[in-house]
């Protein structure tokens, strides 16, 4: 029996999410900063790529980069950022945070919950990499009801131990909330990912480097790195590459 897989690509801009929409992308995750892990897109991006594509758009709620312990200032942005989201009938939202000792922020995460409310999807991302005992985190999260899916790599860049943490985690939420799977997933594993694990949710952002159109090119100064020949290449998302994922997706039988 053939059961449809369901394919997110993150995207980081504009272009991106376009891209994304006509290479066959199920649902999309808005964010921006992708070399950072991805940050909260801004407010225009949002409402302009609402009106561009016609599939689910997912936001990141991610204030900044580096770790997921919030203080009560980016608390508040966070939940502004929501409040947004839920203005402009957004989707979902992609969210997560930790506290000092790498535990769910159980008070933190239901503000966060309740800022949602129950009309819009919630997915924990990738902080639960990132945690102190994910398996526990997991079944933490089974009480909310509104929180639809987790995103993970599967707790190892390893694909044997992948796959095994990719099915323990599975066999706790059961059907409660769907394990998405995502960062270092793409064309030459995915189908023993999926088979293996059994996943049916593949995150990928399917980007590349786009050349810039710039005739001038002043290559003696970086504006954000130590290679100033990045400062004329775009990265964003591939339509052929989302394409070629999704050609695969629809070719796999579960």
């Amino acid at each position: 029996m053939k059961e449809s897989l369901t394919l997110e690509v993150c995207c980081n801009s504009l272009n991106s999410a376009v891209a994304a929409y006509r290479g066959g992308a199920n649902r999309i995750e808005l964010c921006d900063n992708l070399l950072e892990g991805g940050t909260t897109p801004s407010l225009s991006s949002i409402r302009i790529i609402r009106d561009l594509v016609n599939i689910p758009i997912h936001v990141l709620i991610r204030p900044r980069g580096g770790d997921f312990l919030y203080d009560p200032v980016e608390m508040r942005q966070i939940l502004l950022d929501i409040q947004c989201c839920r203005e402009l009938q957004i989707d979902g939202i992609v969210v997560g945070m930790l506290d000092e000792s790498g535990n769910l922020d159980k008070d933190n995460f239901h503000r966060v919950v309740s800022a949602a409310g129950e009309d819009m999807s919630i997915t924990f991302h990738r902080a639960i990499d990132m945690s102190k005992d994910p398996y526990s985190l997991l079944n933490e999260l089974k009480l909310y009801k509104t929180v639809d899916r987790v995103l993970t790599c599967g707790l190892s860049m390893d694909l044997k131990t992948r796959v095994e943490n990719l099915s323990r985690m599975r066999e706790i939420v059961g059907d409660d909330i769907k394990v998405m799977v995502g960062g270092g997933v793409n064309q030459t594993n995915v189908e023993e990912v999926i088979k293996k694990a059994r996943i049916s949710e593949i995150h990928f952002s399917g980007k590349g480097y786009r050349k810039s159109n710039m005739m001038f090119q002043n290559k003696n100064i970086a504006m954000g790195g130590n290679d100033p020949e990045l400062e004329f290449s775009i990265l964003e998302t591939k339509k052929e590459n989302v394409e070629k994922m999704k050609n695969i997706l629809d070719k796999i039988e579960r």
